[in-house]
């Protein structure tokens, strides 16, 4: 395995114990998520 085939694996596994840490957070409360179209509506009429 080259350098970067090492570097773009432990960065895979990086996002996938941050995704894991995220769902958990959804699913225990601690977090909470937003409709896809409310953040687009304010993202439109801040940034144009």
């Amino acid at each position: 395995m080259t350098t970067t085939e090492q570097i773009e694996e432990e960065i895979g596994q990086e996002w996938d114990a941050e995704l894991e840490a995220r769902l958990q957070d959804i699913e225990s409360g601690r977090a909470s998520g937003r409709p896809v179209m409310e953040v687009v509506r304010e993202m439109r009429a801040k940034y144009g």
